[in-house]
């Protein structure tokens, strides 16, 4: 009797020992798996993040470009007519012209 007693004691002993273990270990896997998502998330986040700083990066850079362009041409259109003017009447060239280039000049300080 004291026999039989002992092994079942033992028995729901290792049963109660296995039930905390695997209980224990699916959380564990539960806690890992949260860590991993936990994880992932951050890990999309942040390439989010760099996505969204290098499309913005190529846009202001783009636009930068596209400035500097039109402002050379216009700056060398402004050029070739005062050129074409100088031809015609010296001093009004140069007035326009230095009046032109000023006009940019504002425009490019108040723009950066």
């Amino acid at each position: 009797m004291i026999t039989q007693l002992n092994i079942s004691l033992s028995l729901s002993l290792s049963l109660s020992l296995s039930l905390s273990l695997s209980l224990s270990l699916s959380l564990s896997l539960s806690l890992s798996l949260s860590l991993s998502l936990s994880l992932s998330l951050s890990l999309s986040l942040s390439l989010s993040l760099s996505l969204s700083l290098s499309l913005s990066l190529s846009l202001s850079l783009s636009l930068s470009l596209s400035l500097s362009l039109s402002l050379s041409l216009s700056l060398s259109l402004s050029l070739s007519r005062s050129n074409h003017a100088y031809k015609k009447n010296p001093l009004e060239s140069k007035t326009h012209m230095s009046i032109y280039i000023y006009q940019h000049t504002y425009v490019c300080t108040h723009l950066f």
